[in-house]
């Protein structure tokens, strides 16, 4: 399940905008450590409420692990002979459409876009693609 999730979402963890997070991270936890020369490290408060937001992220990440792993499992079993193949969508739809009315230049609101795409194909076959939320 962890496999899955990570090959999803490893794609969309690329570039610059990766080093700045992994930076900041590495800022908040100099806020959430507190100790001396004398005593052992311990949470601040800051510690305290990034832990429980952390392990909240875990949770939906979790949750979402499960559900790629459930429509990769569904769909390799209606699909038995094809490959399946699990893209963030942002990163796909990066590739020429607008992400959001703001980017296209134009008040417009979209009422549905999926979080992924799970792409079914074989060799020499056209490719389905299926949207996931």
């Amino acid at each position: 399940m962890l496999h899955t999730l990570a090959r999803a979402t490893a794609l969309s963890w690329r570039g610059a905008g990766r080093g700045l997070a992994e930076h900041w991270g590495a800022l908040k936890y100099t806020q959430a450590l507190a100790g001396g020369r004398d005593s052992f490290l311990g949470l601040t408060d800051e510690g305290h409420r990034i832990a429980d937001h952390y392990k909240s992220l875990q949770s939906s990440e979790l949750g979402i692990g499960f559900a790629l792993t459930l429509a990769e499992h569904m769909l390799r079993s209606r699909f038995p002979d094809h490959s399946v193949t699990i893209v963030p969508a942002d990163t796909a739809l990066r590739a020429g459409w607008a992400l959001t009315s703001r980017d296209k230049g134009e008040k417009v609101k979209y009422r549905y876009r999926p979080q992924y795409f799970a792409e079914v194909w074989r060799p020499g076959e056209p490719s389905l693609a299926i949207p996931l939320a």
